[in-house]
């Protein structure tokens, strides 16, 4: 009866543990990177009451008679299956699909193992875990190199100073903008706007602020150059920085320059102006448009009258006159002056008459330019595209061109059928019907436009060694390759993530932290790239979970329970019967 009673101690004991285990394994339920174990029983020895023997002529064999003492604990086995991955949108977070372990020292240089890829850059640029610890792989640009087991830590160099800068290409106008003082501080937006409301004796006001700089050009008043707008503008961010910061900007002074024609001057509004603004459309009119005035084409091409002054509104932002006159040339076969066909367009936009004539036109082209009369440089035009009409004009015949045959001449009615000008200079003007001619702004007729877009200065540094905190990004490839970017250099690359592959990874120690240790047990180690040599690609942005199984570990915390209490329930039953031993004596 002893023996029953210490066998039930046994078997509770080996209960309590594979209890302590799935308490553990519950606790470590959401632990990223954790791996439960399971605990394996098995019987400990036996007592031979009777041997067995073999079987002979005259009697049958015995089997052994033995009584067992007990349940021991046979194992608590690492279960190494994988979990599915949560995504954290975290770029130096990883998680290894497939075989493979992320290397990790401390600071004794002690290596461990670990799946959990919570990883970071310190103050230092040395790569991290969430417990502070070195992530190994590879260092600097892996190209060439096998995987190893070293620090991984930025090194960017030393880069040389330099001051901001911006060059911008506007509505064909190059404009640069540079600032004085070597700082990053430097690389800023320069948005200019016009502002008639400001003073006469105002000429430009900045406002600063931390996203940008904002300059306001009084569109009344006249700046004369390249200079002259730089200095004012100076003078305007000066004001705004010493009365925000009592200070003046970091960059020091920005040199504006432009490849602009300034003549007498060019005022706020003339620089920046955006107002003027052409869309796609049909100009048309109706009969009561014409008049009947002015030079006819008849259909032999010379002489007489043709329909004149017909203003429309179109489909545009400005109103738009089409004007049919003729020019007068002589003939140069008979010496005899006479009229050859002109279609003139006129857009009015704003305050100003946008004019082009087809004479202007050249051979095969269907792209009639309307200039800015004002503007001298012709750098304000407007590129329309109409039917192409030049193979019915013939400057040389001053009249209507020839046909293919090259004696057949075009007539009047082709043109107009071109155009879909019905009935123009027709007998009666009031038979005309419809005027209607497709005409495609191909160009914004904006000024010079400074306030189309903000001026973006860069690549403004004051120099020196380049740290972690000089990058603007860093990302995780699948290979494990670490790139960075940086504002100056570009893309770097800071080094490679390479995983440890074991043969028997159940044979691993658990050192607490989701850390491992190698044991004789564990096989050789491979040190690979990931997803090479039978291990699992880095995934960035994610991270393993934990492979405990709550069903399953309710289920054996019941089992477990049931047992516990049934070889307690032997101890109890084996006292009382060692009670009822102790009462023969009464």
């Amino acid at each position: 009866m002893v023996r029953s009673m210490y066998s039930g101690v046994s078997g509770m004991r080996s209960h309590q543990t594979a209890m302590d285990t799935i308490g553990n394994n519950i606790a470590n339920v959401n632990t990223y990177g954790f791996k439960g174990s399971r605990t394996t029983f098995s019987d400990i020895y036996y007592q031979s009451l009777r041997g067995a023997s073999a079987a002979s002529s005259t009697r049958g064999g015995v089997n052994h008679s033995q009584i067992g003492v007990g349940a021991q604990v046979r194992s608590v086995d690492l279960m190494m299956t994988r979990q599915s991955f949560t995504q954290t949108d975290m770029t130096m977070d990883v998680a290894l699909d497939g075989e493979g372990f992320l290397q990790i020292m401390d600071a004794d240089g002690n290596k461990y193992y670990t799946r959990a890829g919570q990883l970071n850059f310190d103050a230092n640029g040395n790569l991290v875990d969430s417990k502070g610890n070195f992530v190994l792989g590879t260092n600097g640009d892996p190209f060439g190199k096998d995987p190893g087991s070293e620090k991984i830590q930025v090194n960017l160099g030393s880069v040389n100073p330099a001051a901001a800068k911006a060059e911008e290409t506007i509505d064909g106008v190059l404009w640069t903008i540079t600032a004085e003082n070597t700082t990053d501080e430097g690389n800023v937006g320069i948005s200019f706007v016009s502002d008639k409301s400001m003073p006469s004796n105002q000429e430009c006001v900045a406002e600063v602020t931390d996203s940008g700089i904002v300059v306001r050009l009084n569109g009344n008043m006249k700046f004369t150059s390249d200079s002259d707008l730089s200095t004012k503008v100076n003078d305007a961010i000066k004001k705004a920085c010493q009365e925000k910061t009592q200070s003046d900007h970091p960059a020091g002074n920005f040199t504006i320059t432009s490849g602009l024609d300034w003549g007498s001057g060019l005022t706020g509004e003339e620089l920046c102006n955006t107002s003027k603004k052409v869309t796609q459309g049909t100009i048309s009119g109706t009969s009561a448009d014409f008049t009947q005035k002015g030079y006819r084409i008849d259909s032999d091409g010379f002489g007489s009258k043709f329909g004149d002054n017909a203003s429309v509104v179109g489909a545009t932002d400005g109103t738009v006159t089409v004007k049919f006159t003729a020019g007068t040339k002589a003939d140069p076969d008979n010496n005899v002056a006479y009229k050859a066909p002109v279609l003139t367009v006129e857009m009015k936009l704003g305050d100003v008459t946008y004019t082009g004539t087809t004479s202007s036109i050249a051979e095969g082209s269907q792209s009639l330019i309307l200039y800015n009369p004002n503007d001298k440089t012709k750098n304000d035009y407007l590129t329309l595209k109409i039917p192409d009409i030049s193979k019915y004009l013939d400057e040389d015949r001053i009249g209507f061109g020839l046909k293919e045959d090259g004696k057949t001449a075009y007539t009047q009615k082709d043109l107009t059928d071109e155009l879909d000008v019905k009935n123009v200079g027709a007998a009666n003007a009031t038979d005309a019907t419809k005027f209607e001619l497709n005409v495609t702004a191909s160009k914004q007729p904006e000024a010079h436009c400074l306030s189309s877009k903000t001026i973006v200065l860069s690549g403004g540094t004051k120099g020196g060694p380049q740290g972690i905190d000089s990058l603007t990004g860093v990302s995780i490839g699948t290979d494990g390759v670490i790139s960075g970017q940086h504002s100056l250099l570009g893309d770097v690359i800071l080094g490679r993530i390479d995983v440890a592959v074991f043969v028997n990874p159940s044979g691993l120690g658990e050192a607490g932290g989701t850390y491992f240790t190698s044991s004789p047990n564990t096989g050789g180690m491979t040190i690979t790239k990931p997803g090479e040599k039978g291990s699992g690609q880095l995934v960035a942005g994610a991270l393993e979970m934990s492979n405990v199984d709550l069903a399953r570990e309710f289920t054996d915390m019941i089992k477990t329970q049931r047992g516990y209490q049934a070889n307690g329930r032997i101890i109890t039953v084996t006292d009382t019967m060692l009670e009822e031993l102790v009462n023969l004596k009464r």
